[in-house]
């Protein structure tokens, strides 16, 4: 039903005429669990001017800019860049009205609000706001909220949640209020980010706390006027929007949307949300885009669908609607993205990923896909699409339903872009992390010369490209070229990798360890024929997975016969550490790596037996399962004792990385003496004791072994290792029971910030409980170049605060990727430096 025929259709709020300085809205970017959250929502106290941008979604909150600018030249045009200078890093939007701009960033110590001069970028003025808010699980520092410039006041949003406003002439600070005291604002894990809105003379502040989801201030003093609702909110920001011919607030938070009015804060309704969200966009008038990580939904405003009450809730929350909002639709097709759609025309502009995307707004339908111009954020702007890149380049095309066609572009910064453009005057302003820009839309220049790949007469891939610029028969110079090509990828040197595809396909990428999850990179396609390439250097040691992406779609390289299945990473090059099974991939090895020579098969005299286990714990539902391996030396006539190892992620150490094969070739060549290995499947502890499971290996487990196997009862011959996640459980097993463990191995724990804290506290000092203590991760290990986060580095820090509390750290970084097909090849190293001096009694 379209907003027409709805009986009481929602629509983005009408502004009225300017008077006195516009108003502009906040906006938030940041990672929530092992995702970021956008949020950005404002309505203006005032209409701005037609060429300000005084709000993150832009003069009317929608992320439109109808201005008139030399984009709607039909001519060639180019961008240029008008000025640049430094800042600090954050992820605050830029407001730009009556010839300034505001934004917020770190200083180093502090977050800042600051103002600048639009024409020149010379900065007027900075207020402090608080500490600088750190990054954190992903996230970077700074603050997250765009300015508010409303009637002579810059009010804005700081990540602790400090709320403050300025004269936004002198910068002067006229009042200050700190939500989380005043009204018990629960903090969201990656800081305050939720964009205040200025509506009916009032100013709404999401906070999230019992009895206020949003709160009204009177903007002048900041005394609170209302409370609203009842939920908590991670990132979602009040929206302003015309209900019944008049203009109201819509609150979503994490369970529900709240219909109310601005000026007193009475709700209309309230209803349940089918899932936790993102920023919501209004669509046809009457309803709302809802996206998150896994899909988008699109709900009606004005229907809803009763709801059995609830069978049982705790005390302390509060009332679940009656009702719920009605779904309309639901698909993959936008989603997983920090960026905020844009709607226009029938059509949602946004990201699916990393990959701009358009689809109908009626039923979710893809009308177009494209890699270029890359993961960024986008807004529209006089018919335009403008688009920067996290990577820091800027891009404008047409927008239309039928593709993305680039007419300009620029490279502009150097480091991470993680906040929309902002237009005004006919000129785009834009930050990244550590720089503020304007840039300004120009005629373009003389069209550059197209580049030539290189000498025709040269062998290898590079003579290739060069001799098929002027081939009358490409296909043949290919087949042939193939034909002489031993392995896929073709290498070169000591140091190049080509990755080669051939085949129909609109769009092919490579994704590999080299490149990062949620990460891949283009293919290059040769114009006439159906060879895709990527060319990469790396160390002449390195080993690492990889896969091809056609047309958006994961799948292996048939011409390489070395398979392998990613247990860490998904679909999309998304986390997934197995969820949904596994992703097949392929692996290749640069000219100096060596197979590991100890995964071979021995005669059936010199192969260990597999004994399985279970144990019943006290609290937890399922059994705890075993199996324990026993060297050829532990028989039945034999008093012999066994230093034991107990491996965490069992079943994927037996079948994946070989294991009891690496046992039986490392006992049998002398490398490591005979020991029990207990490969563990520990099932989910009691919800009300969280680090159950870590217990249990010391408390029932390990006596559980030593009273039913011959075992050294002694924490020098006792070690916990795991790999991956299952690292993290075994350094929390060990360091929580130090007098039973005194060997610890792990490779490649996943240690991200709140776990790797956490363990550095719990890590014994070597003068209480000395550790025989061995790391390895890999350079190429589990990371986001566009995030703040990587394992490599995490593991790094790990390793140097290990050594300040004493222990020796063996092991070290390796070149290679992440995952079992990585881990097992270097097995030998975590034994045989934990066991390489025998400890059979």
């Amino acid at each position: 039903m379209s907003s027409a025929q709805s009986p009481h259709s929602v629509r983005p709020a009408r502004l009225d005429p300017p008077r006195g300085r516009p108003s502009a809205r906040s906006r938030l970017g940041l990672l929530a669990g092992s995702a970021l959250l956008t949020t950005v929502n404002l309505a203006l106290a005032a209409a701005p001017a037609p060429t300000d941008w005084p709000a993150f979604r832009g003069p009317r909150g929608d992320g439109i800019s109808n201005c008139p600018s030399r984009l709607a030249n039909p001519s060639p045009i180019e961008l240029r860049e008008a000025w640049k200078v430094k800042i600090g890093s954050g992820y605050a939007g830029i407001a730009v009205a009556g010839g300034q701009l505001a934004t917020g960033f770190s200083d180093g110590k502090n977050d800042v609000l600051a103002m600048f001069d639009a024409k020149s970028g010379r900065e007027q003025w900075r207020l402090t706001l608080g500490p600088t808010y750190e990054g954190h699980d992903g996230s970077h520092t700074g603050p997250i909220a765009t300015p508010i410039i409303a009637d002579g006041r810059v009010i804005m949003l700081g990540a602790f949640g400090e709320l403050v406003a300025a004269d936004a002439s002198t910068g002067k600070e006229l009042w200050r209020v700190d939500i989380v005291k005043e009204y018990q604002a629960r903090p969201p894990r990656y800081g305050f980010g939720a964009s205040p809105l200025l509506m009916d003379g009032t100013l709404i502040v999401a906070v999230g706390a019992e009895g206020a989801l949003a709160i009204g201030l009177d903007p002048a003093s900041g005394k609170l006027r209302w409370k609203c609702g009842s939920d908590t909110v991670q990132f979602q920001s009040p929206l302003a929007v015309e209900w019944e011919k008049q203009q109201r607030l819509l609150l979503p938070g994490d369970g529900r949307f709240v219909l109310a009015d601005a000026a007193t804060g009475k709700p209309i309704w309230e209803r349940a949300l089918p899932q936790r969200i993102f920023t919501p966009v209004v669509v046809w008038g009457d309803r709302a885009l809802l996206s998150d990580r896994e899909e988008s939904k699109v709900v009606s405003l004005t229907q809803e669908t009763k709801l059995d009450p609830p069978a049982s809730a705790p005390a302390s929350a509060p009332a679940m609607p009656a009702t719920k909002t009605a779904l309309l639709w639901q698909d993959r097709s936008l989603r997983n993205s920090y960026n905020v759609p844009i709607y226009l025309d029938g059509h949602l502009y946004a990201y699916t990923t990393r990959f701009l995307t358009c689809v109908s707004a009626d039923d979710g339908s893809v009308k177009w896909r494209s890699r270029d111009p890359g993961d960024g954020f986008l807004v529209v702007c006089d018919n335009h699409l403008v688009v920067v890149t996290k990577e820091g380049s800027l891009h404008v095309a047409p927008v239309t339903p039928k593709e993305y066609v680039e007419r300009a572009s620029i490279k502009l910064f150097n480091d991470l872009v993680w906040t929309h453009p902002s237009f005004a005057d006919g000129s785009i302003y834009v930050r990244s992390l550590g720089e503020l820009a304007r840039v300004d839309i120009a005629d373009a220049g003389a069209a550059p010369v197209a580049a030539k790949h290189g000498d025709a007469t040269a062998g290898g891939f590079a003579g290739l490209l060069a001799r098929l610029e002027g081939a009358a028969d490409k296909t043949a110079l290919i087949d042939e070229f193939m034909a002489t090509v031993k392995e896929f990828p073709l290498i070169e040197g000591r140091d190049t990798v080509h990755f080669l595809f051939r085949g129909e396909a609109k769009d092919v990428a490579v994704a590999s360890d080299l490149f990062g999850a949620r990460q891949e990179k283009a293919m290059t396609h040769v114009p006439g024929t159906d060879l895709f390439y990527c060319t990469a250097k790396l160390e002449p040691t390195a080993r690492l997975n990889y896969c091809f992406i056609k047309d958006y779609q994961e799948s292996q390289d048939p011409r390489n016969p070395r398979q392998t299945m990613s247990f860490v990473v998904g679909r999309d090059m998304e986390m997934s550490f197995g969820r949904g099974g596994g992703l097949p991939m392929n692996w290749f090895a640069m000219p100096e790596w060596k197979a590991p020579a100890f995964l071979r098969d021995l005669p059936e005299a010199q192969r260990g037996k597999i004994e399985p286990r279970e144990l019943q714990a006290k609290g937890f539902a399922t059994p705890i399962k075993m199996s324990v391996y026993l060297p050829t030396a532990y028989t039945a006539d034999s008093a012999k004792r066994f230093p034991t190892a107990y491996i965490q992620n069992g079943r994927g150490a037996i079948d994946i990385a070989q294991w009891p094969k690496a046992l039986d070739a490392l006992i049998a060549d002398g490398r490591i003496p005979p020991i029990v290995a207990v490969f563990l499947e520990m099932p989910q502890g009691p919800r009300d004791d969280p680090e159950a499971g870590e217990k249990a290996l010391a408390d029932i487990v390990v006596p559980f072994v030593d009273a039913n196997f011959r075992t050294i009862a002694q924490r020098d011959a006792r070690a916990s290792i795991g790999m991956g996640l299952g690292g993290l459980n075994a350094l929390a097993s060990a360091f929580q029971a130090p007098a039973t463990f005194g060997l610890i191995g792990v490779q490649s724990p996943m240690l991200f910030d709140g776990a790797r804290q956490g363990l550095i506290a719990a890590a014994p000092e070597a003068s209480a409980h000395r550790l025989r203590y061995y790391q390895e991760w890999g350079k190429y290990d589990l990371r986001n170049p566009h995030e703040n986060w990587d394992m490599a580095a995490f593991n790094r820090d790990f390793a140097k605060k290990m050594q300040e509390k004493g222990h020796t750290v063996l092991g070290q970084e390796v070149i290679d990727g992440t995952d079992w097909e990585s881990w097992k090849n270097r097995t030998d190293r975590v034994l045989i430096a934990l066991f390489g001096e025998p400890k059979v009694q």
